[in-house]
């Protein structure tokens, strides 16, 4: 009778023990995705510096600077202690806000290449029958 008493407390506390783990791995989660939100801030914040004048304007750059400061703000304050997927929805948010302006300079850079190639095209001069 002892051995099925102590068998079952073995059992009680691996099943425990379980839940314990899990319960470790998602706080890990979770601290790993609130650092990573912090350094995407201030990843944003580089590449919003990084972006020319002529494809965002100042009043953009005001908003999204305003964007990343009110996350910041809220990582330190109620999003001090939240769920995983909080962290991930704004790491999500930030993502997209860089891949606009990427594509934005992806662009721009396409049309300055196809204005470089159509000046060049322009200066080249023409070989002549009788150049050759």
């Amino acid at each position: 009778r002892a051995g099925a008493a102590s068998l079952a407390a073995l059992t009680a506390m691996r099943a425990e023990e379980a839940v314990m783990g899990t319960h470790d791995e998602a706080v890990e989660q979770t601290l790993a995705a609130k650092n990573e939100l912090e350094a995407d801030v201030y990843a944003a914040r580089a590449a919003l510096n990084g972006v020319p004048d002529a494809l965002l304007g100042d009043a953009e750059r005001g908003m999204r600077s305003a964007e990343l400061e009110a996350i910041e703000e809220w990582l330190y304050t109620e999003g001090e202690f939240v769920e995983f997927s909080q962290y991930e929805r704004r790491r999500e948010d930030i993502k997209s806000m860089i891949d606009g302006w990427k594509r934005r300079q992806h662009r721009a850079w396409r049309a300055v290449v196809a204005i470089f190639g159509a000046v060049r095209a322009q200066r080249r001069p023409e070989v002549g029958e009788g150049d050759l």
